[in-house]
């Protein structure tokens, strides 16, 4: 609805309940600030750059040992028929299905290959996160865009940011692939397209169970600013979404099987205090003597670590949604999925180093509030640390903990108080923020009416 209907129905509506819910003013945003054709090259050099650096690292060996299973899972894909692709121990949802499919009938070589020895297959495996690191880089920009100067700084932010073409270029992995579609879901929430966010959220969350905790700022952001009926069609949208997802996996019992193999990870393999993760657990790990491995033991009278991970992530996350529900503002949602994410990452066990990355991608749209850069340049570094000394690139993988001891201390209680920084900085908003977040487009007008 336009602001003049909503200027003319409100008082009207107020007057007939006795009532006035009459709404504010919208904050006037800032003045735009005009691209040039410098600000542009720039970019386009930025991206160029990122992409370069990317294609150098793909051939390279990385860390085998995953890089060899995704190949396995890549060929097996490729000789099955696809609704039999969770016949065996894929532990990832369909999305990375779809991708290693469609890289398989892109490369025939992985009709045959069943480890990634091959320099061909390597880059075929790499390519999908690393290309997805550009439109990472491409979309902070954007997200950036009134600033141009800023909107440059985003894309190097992303683009080249030392610890994402560690995970994409060099390991393989394939985190930024959940991140993309849950920041492109951010975008479209903010710009007031709630029913485009929900279905990418649903690509997100079929992508990577890591995507879990941006459920939580999600929800609490929808169920403030949505009216009933529009609540309704993107919760359907979700679901639908994740249905469509699974659909050609139904007959075959793809997502039972899918729940197995993750709980037999995460009662075999996985059971871990910590798995490469400067956390609390981490911390927490070197009091305990060497022999408390599993976070299924028992540590605190009958409770054991994991549960009381789960209790420590709940609460945590149940802070971030009352923090966003208070005010449902685009600031607080960007700030309330790095806080989420971190939340997970600091208190739940089984945490792997790279779980964190999507913090730092969340933040970037609103580098421009000083106290959220700072924030996010001591969490770079310590994410950064945290990937390349666990599992760094010029060491033997035969050492895949190359380093703990005080570093490891230090480096987890640095991600430590930066998780408490970014649940600090979700409840209290600059000046300059708390006024353009709260200027909505025109999707929100309504449901902003119902909330006074």
């Amino acid at each position: 609805m336009p602001i003049s209907q909503v200027a003319v129905v409100a008082p009207l509506y107020s007057g007939a309940m006795g009532v006035d819910r009459t709404p504010a003013p919208l904050p006037a945003r800032r003045t735009t600030a005009r691209w040039t054709i410098t600000h542009v090259l720039v970019l386009a050099c930025v991206v160029a750059l990122a992409a370069g650096i990317r294609a150098v690292l793909l051939p390279t060996e990385g860390f085998r040992a995953d890089l060899d299973v995704f190949a396995r899972w890549a060929h097996e894909i490729a000789v099955r028929p696809l609704d039999q692709a969770y016949g065996g121990d894929i532990n990832l949802a369909p999305v990375m299905v779809y991708i290693w499919a469609a890289v398989g009938a892109l490369q025939p070589a992985f009709q045959t290959a069943v480890d990634a020895s091959d320099a061909t297959i390597r880059v075929f495996l790499k390519a999908p996160a690393s290309l997805a690191d550009l439109v990472l880089a491409l979309a902070a920009a954007w997200s950036l865009r009134d600033r141009p100067r800023w909107a440059i700084a985003g894309g190097i932010a992303i683009g080249l940011h030392p610890a994402l073409i560690d995970d994409s270029a060099w390991w393989g992995q394939c985190d930024s692939l959940f991140v993309v579609p849950a920041f492109i879901a951010f975008l479209l929430a903010r710009a007031g397209r709630p029913v485009p966010a929900a279905i990418a959220l649903g690509i997100s969350l079929m992508t990577k169970p890591q995507a879990l905790p941006f459920v939580v700022p999600f929800a609490a952001f929808a169920l403030r600013r949505l009216g009933t009926r529009q609540l309704v069609v993107s919760a359907g949208t979700l679901a639908g979404t994740v249905a469509v997802l699974w659909s050609p996996f139904l007959l075959a019992g793809g997502p039972l099987h899918y729940l197995n193999t993750v709980a037999d990870l995460q009662n075999g393999g996985f059971a871990s205090i910590s798995v490469g993760a400067w956390n609390l657990w981490w911390l927490v790990g070197q009091a305990l003597p060497p022999s408390f491995v599993s976070d299924a033991s028992p540590l605190l009278g009958p409770l054991n670590a994991r549960q009381i991970g789960l209790l420590l992530a709940a609460l945590g996350e149940a802070a971030v949604f009352l923090a966003i529900w208070s005010r449902p503002s685009p600031r607080r949602l960007a700030l309330g999925l790095a806080a989420a994410t971190l939340v997970a990452f600091s208190l739940m066990t089984t945490m792997h180093e790279r779980y964190s990355l999507a913090a730092l991608i969340f933040l970037v749209p609103l580098l421009p509030d000083r106290r959220v850069l700072a924030t996010w340049v001591v969490l770079s570094s310590a994410i950064t640390a945290n990937m390349l000394l666990v599992v760094p690139p010029w060491a033997p993988v035969e050492i895949p903990l190359w380093i703990s001891g005080r570093v490891g201390v230090i480096g987890s209680g640095v991600l430590l108080a930066t998780t408490l920084a970014c649940l600090w900085l979700l409840t209290h908003d600059g000046a300059e923020d708390s006024a353009e977040s709260e200027s909505l487009p025109d999707g929100y007008l309504r449901a902003a009416n119902e909330h006074p």
